[in-house]
């Protein structure tokens, strides 16, 4: 697997070549409410079936009060993807610290629940600069440490990179040595789409800010060219591949990817990062 400059339409892509069918899975394994909320049938108490549809009560990681930025940031990005979902009715109000988010009836209520929980913190990563392969990846996190002698290099962590392919996702691949700088995240996302791939499948498309597309031509420098670079999004590592030219402003994710999970995944890129970690109560 590969990072790549190619030229597409008239500007430069930064293609993914994924091997393996993508899933939205990965997101919603990380920080969905489904892992934080227990034993679904506690969840399901707490689900209060309306007339109209469904009303949760969320609890954040941290009571914010009324007209804190976390707390408006919090409402935006979940408005941000009601909208997207043309759930256009929905409410979501502020209560005692807490939220409350009323939904109409829904086809689908547990996909509706996953992309609206789903936090989707995306940083892009540099594994530890190393010219040997087994001083940042091992089959297991003790191999890992064993090649440093027990200690971890100053200002790194070990990543679980999980699986991709349909029927294992969610299973622990491998372990990666990263760095714990985020080099870009994001908030420097300015737009994503999703389109047909010529090969088959979907791909997701991601246009980065000024910004982040100067710090991603910084990060594709000369000086890291056959480095791996990673893509964690909630703390678990969903992609891997190295350097091999400059990258730009554009970035294509492309493989077997499933037109619902193209959408649902763009869904998620568009309407932001959730702040902090809602949980259902």
């Amino acid at each position: 697997m590969t990072f790549n400059a190619v030229r597409n339409a008239g500007w430069k892509t930064f293609c993914i070549i994924v091997l393996a069918t993508v899933s939205l899975a990965f997101c919603m394994m990380a920080c969905g409410p489904d892992q934080q909320d227990g034993k679904s049938s506690r969840r399901e108490r707490k689900e209060k079936d309306l007339d109209s549809g469904i009303e949760f009560i969320v609890a954040m990681q941290t009571a914010m009060s009324s007209g804190s930025q976390t707390l408006d940031n919090t409402v935006e990005v979940l408005r941000h993807r009601l909208d997207a979902l043309d759930l256009d009715n929905a409410k979501v109000e502020p209560v005692d610290g807490k939220l409350r988010i009323r939904i109409p009836q829904v086809d689908d209520p547990i996909r509706v629940k996953r992309l609206l929980f789903t936090r989707c913190q995306l940083d892009f990563r540099l594994a530890y600069d190393a010219d040997n392969p087994i001083l940042f990846q091992a089959p297991t996190e003790e191999q890992l440490l064993d090649v440093h002698g027990g200690t971890l290099p100053e200002g790194t962590e070990i990543v679980a990179k999980i699986s991709l392919s349909a029927g294992r996702i969610g299973q622990v691949i491998d372990y990666l040595l990263l760095e714990r700088e985020s080099l870009l995240n994001s908030t420097h996302i300015e737009e994503a789409s999703a389109a047909p791939s010529e090969y088959g499948g979907f791909v997701v498309m991601m246009q980065l800010t000024d910004e982040g597309g100067g710090i991603m031509r910084r990060i594709s420098a000369p000086a890291n060219l056959g480095r791996l670079l990673a893509i964690v999004i909630d703390g678990r590592c969903v992609m891997a591949a190295s350097i091999q030219g400059e990258i730009g402003a554009d970035i294509q994710l492309s493989g077997n990817i499933d037109e619902a999970m193209a959408k649902d995944l763009t869904l998620l890129l568009d309407s932001g990062t959730l702040p902090v970690d809602l949980v259902i109560e």
